[in-house]
């Protein structure tokens, strides 16, 4: 069973269709789900990413599996589309290397994140062909609100999160 989600919080018009094609397209390969979600705008991941402090895409995904309860991570990436894969072979790696007790790095971040997408061949694109523009205007949306917040106003409630895939066979 692959089950698929597109974040909480604000729901745009079109992620129950976007989820659901990802479903039919990869019924048993999560990873590859998320890669499909990862290259729409609708959703904070990959392209489309909601935008950092900064005005920069940088991203993060994780992976999981079951066997010796291996993971990996990557944080901060700015330079791929498609950050799950990076996470993924972290996690692939913890299981296939024996070295002698010694833990293969399962989080990588920042610079070094961006260094692995390269070292892997994943495809390298320019930060600015990461932001859609729905990402752009909710970047300058929330700054504007930023700079016009009083320090007594309570926080915006309205947020975008994460994408998700999980599958049990």
């Amino acid at each position: 069973m692959l089950a698929v989600h597109g974040g909480v919080g604000t729901k745009l018009t079109g992620v129950d269709r976007l989820c659901s094609d990802a479903i039919k397209k990869w019924r048993n390969d999560p990873v590859q789900s998320v890669v499909h979600l990862e290259g729409e705008p609708l959703v904070n991941c990959g392209y489309g990413s909601n935008l950092s402090l900064n005005g920069r895409v940088e991203c993060e995904a994780g992976y999981m599996c079951s066997e010796k309860y291996a993971f990996g991570a990557v944080g901060a990436v700015s330079n791929t589309r498609h950050p799950i894969l990076a996470a993924k072979y972290l996690a692939t790696k913890f299981l296939s290397e024996s070295m002698f007790a010694l833990i293969p790095p399962q989080v990588v971040v920042g610079t070094g994140a961006d260094l692995l997408i390269s070292e892997l061949n994943l495809p390298i694109v320019e930060n600015s062909e990461l932001k859609s523009p729905l990402a752009i205007k909710g970047f300058e949306s929330a700054k504007k609100a930023m700079e016009e917040l009083n320090p007594n106003d309570t926080l915006m409630e309205e947020k975008m999160d994460t994408v998700g895939s999980v599958y049990i066979s």
